[in-house]
């Protein structure tokens, strides 16, 4: 991986540093990164500067690295007789990792059964992934309207910037202007891939999804934050980053 002075190890110093310093006195976040959660059936976004978790006693239960630029942390804390479960997704700079996004949803106790019975885990798992291949098939045939379905209209969509030190984060709709003119891959030849590489359960109605695909030739992975609202899962936050080659043929590291 290149520039490892700010490998992996360097995000748990980062996360510790939301957990233990005022956003006011710290540089480890992206000015405009945007808390995501539901409430009472509604989609909120709120900056990260809300009820940051200044003093929580966090602990980590799962670190996932999708690329060189691009990870999360699923970072759980007891507050006010609930358990609130978070998920940190980061992107590097040249100074480090800066956290862009924030997933939380609070449960009655560390670890829970997330629904009353495996049946209906079952079905929930089914119906994310039914969205998550709905929008992989939208994605290889360039159908931006079909795929901006899957999304919530605030839906936003980050991502590095190929050869700055800087990063994208603009709104989904951005889809219609990138995939205009653009030819079909089947007139390519190029065939469809698509990866559901996990989806974890924040709870019944919150997850986050990684998934890789492509489009024409531009191989990418996806962070997702998908939330259930209306009776029915979207994409509620887009962080991507593209690794221009087929991830299967990429050396395990």
């Amino acid at each position: 991986m290149r520039n490892t002075k700010y490998g992996i190890g360097n995000v748990f110093s980062t996360i510790d540093e939301f957990y233990n310093k005022p956003i006011s006195e710290s540089l480890v976040y992206y000015e405009d990164a945007r808390l995501t959660m539901v409430v009472e059936g509604k989609l909120v976004h709120l900056p990260v500067t809300y009820l940051q978790p200044v003093g929580a006693e966090w602990e980590l239960f799962q670190l996932d690295r999708i690329g060189d630029d691009l990870c999360y942390a699923h970072v759980g804390y007891p507050k006010n007789g609930q358990y609130v479960h978070e998920v940190l997704a980061f992107l590097r700079l040249t100074g480090g990792w800066k956290l862009t996004a924030v997933l939380r949803a609070a449960t009655d106790t560390c670890y829970r059964n997330i629904c009353a019975g495996s049946t209906d885990e079952i079905e929930i798992y089914s119906d994310i992934h039914k969205m998550l291949l709905q929008y992989s098939d939208n994605v290889y045939e360039l159908d931006a309207d079909a795929a901006l379905r899957v999304f919530h209209p605030d839906c936003h969509m980050i991502h590095p910037d190929a050869g700055n030190d800087t990063f994208t984060d603009v709104n989904c709709s951005v889809f219609h202007e990138r995939w205009a003119g653009v030819p079909h891959p089947s007139t390519l030849g190029l065939p469809k891939f698509s990866r559901i590489y996990h989806v974890e359960l924040i709870d019944e109605n919150t997850a986050v999804a990684k998934i890789g695909m492509a489009k024409l030739n531009d191989y990418f992975n996806d962070y997702l934050f998908c939330v259930k609202l209306g009776g029915r899962w979207m994409i509620a936050q887009k962080l991507t980053e593209s690794v221009w080659k087929n991830p299967e043929t990429l050396p395990v590291i």
